[in-house]
């Protein structure tokens, strides 16, 4: 069976995202370091790189997710459905461009029929009647 058009859609936006994600992440964990290093020099800042540090490595896990999850998106396994699903929801929080992409992920995931229909297990092979 061909993957149907969503499965390909879905699995870019994750990869998209995930690649994205882990280039933000690095920048967040590098910046909140010089940021530590530069305010304890001076005295202060050292929290203010230490939040920065932390949502960096928050950002860098989640798009480790994501990059997971668009391969089991493209490999139809069930599992990437249903966190990808979760993922998507998340997603709606970051306005605007992240609702609109978790929006399209969340269609192809949860409404658009050949989609989900290739997530589902293949039907067991029927054995010839006997006789």
């Amino acid at each position: 069976m061909e993957k149907p058009a969503g499965v390909w859609v879905v699995s870019i936006l994750f990869f998209i995202g995930g690649a994205l994600g882990v280039l933000g992440g690095l920048m967040m964990l590098l910046g909140g370091g010089a940021i530590g290093v530069m305010g304890g020099m001076a005295g202060r800042g050292i929290f203010s790189g230490a939040i920065l540090g932390f949502v960096g490595f928050v950002t860098l896990i989640l798009a480790v997710f994501e990059l997971i999850v668009g391969w089991g998106v493209l490999t139809l396994q069930l599992w990437a459905r249903i966190v990808g699903i979760i993922l998507a929801i998340i997603s709606l929080l970051s306005i605007p461009i992240g609702t609109i992409i978790g929006l399209v992920i969340l269609y192809f995931l949860v409404l658009d029929k050949a989609t989900v229909a290739a997530f589902q297990p293949a039907p067991p092979p029927s054995s010839p009647p006997p006789g």
